[in-house]
């Protein structure tokens, strides 16, 4: 199962404009620029931002202790690329903890007039004077999250990047649960560079992501996922893997977002054996193997929206045969979403794209 929150609130903070607030730009910002005379006022030889971005998990708490989500969940930060660029073979991107509050503000980066009032480099609340323990964000030092964009321009571990832009799903977990757990305060994340990177004299160019006020699909969202499958076959019969159609049993054309919808997924041979028998061969009950997944894109965009996972989207089985079940709050409204199915069985593995869409509406 995956529930999404959207992001409450964000800002970048920019060491060259070190009072002014970005809480409702559009776009969040990460770049190193080096440079060898004072620029503004900065003497430290670097022109950096940093991006900062927080999440309200006070219904995935609720959720949790009530047993609606499951406690095995993973959660996932979910930022989406509007352009990077000047990158290095390999890029790093630390992600960690907040240690302080801190206020979005109103401001933009390109106001003609400077917003200075909300969070900056230098404070977190420029209207009530309260400035950083340490300039550019404080943050816990001992949780990191490291994501490497490789020679391949593909992001490594639980993230990743492609060189068409595709986008960063980065494995928060271990901050969220101190969250959970009250070991720390929930203040947000920061996602900055390395710190060596931040210090050197080398140009690591310019990444930017969707911020919670764009004007797009592509709002920052933390992902959370886990295993809410069960699988009961009853007297039903398994499909063969080698000669096999798959399908979703009466699709709806809508499902409103409020909801929590079940899809029923049906299979059959694609051929069945013919015999002298007066028994319809397609009135059989088939299920799929239990090493099978769900997957969720994007129509419009053909951007996947749940990704295949052998934990989070397996399929669930009763004497009805398979289904999965989605919340659709996470799901944008008024879009058109398609589903995919992979079967593993041993060494053969197929995925199956339905080809009708089903739209999310208010």
């Amino acid at each position: 199962m995956h529930y999404f929150i959207f992001s409450n609130k964000d800002a970048t903070l920019y060491s060259n404009y070190q009072s002014q607030n970005t809480g409702k730009d559009e776009i969040l910002e990460i770049y190193k620029i080096p440079y060898s005379a004072s620029y503004s006022g900065i003497v430290s030889g670097t022109l950096l931002s940093r991006a900062l971005v927080s999440f309200d998990l006070t219904k995935v708490s609720q959720s949790i202790v009530n047993g609606t989500i499951g406690t095995d969940a993973r959660f996932y930060l979910n930022l989406y690329v509007c352009q990077a660029s000047h990158q290095p073979e390999t890029t790093s991107l630390y992600i960690y903890p907040i240690s302080q509050s801190w206020r979005q503000g109103i401001g933009k980066r390109f106001d003609s007039i400077i917003r200075e009032g909300g969070v900056s480099w230098i404070y977190r609340d420029y209207d009530a004077n309260l400035q950083w323990a340490s300039t550019g964000s404080a943050f816990i030092n001992n949780e990191v999250i490291a994501q490497l964009w490789d020679d391949e321009n593909q992001f490594q571990n639980s993230g990743h990047y492609t060189y068409e832009l595709s986008d960063l799903r980065a494995d928060v977990t271990s901050i969220v649960k101190e969250w959970l757990s009250g070991s720390y305060a929930n203040n947000g994340f920061l996602i900055k560079r390395t710190g060596s990177q931040e210090e050197d004299s080398t140009d690591y160019g310019l990444l930017q992501f969707y911020s919670t006020d764009t004007h797009t699909i592509y709002n920052p969202k933390l992902e959370v996922a886990w295993d809410d499958s069960t699988f009961a076959t009853g007297s039903l019969t398994q499909s063969t893997v080698s000669d096999l159609f798959v399908y979703v049993k009466q699709l709806q054309a809508t499902y409103n977002n409020r909801d929590k919808s079940r899809f029923r997924i049906g299979s059959r041979p694609k051929y069945p054996t013919k015999s002298y028998v007066l028994a319809n061969p397609y009135n059989v009950d088939w299920y799929l193997p239990s090493s099978s997944y769900y997957s969720i894109v994007d129509s419009q965009t053909e951007e996947t929206f749940i990704p295949f996972d052998t934990s989070s989207t397996k399929l669930s089985c009763d004497s009805n045969g398979n289904y999965f079940d989605l919340w659709m709050n996470g799901f944008h409204p008024e879009r058109y979403y398609r589903i995919k199915i992979k079967v593993v069985s041993g060494s053969f593995e197929q995925v199956f794209e339905m080809p009708t869409s089903f739209r999310v509406s208010r």
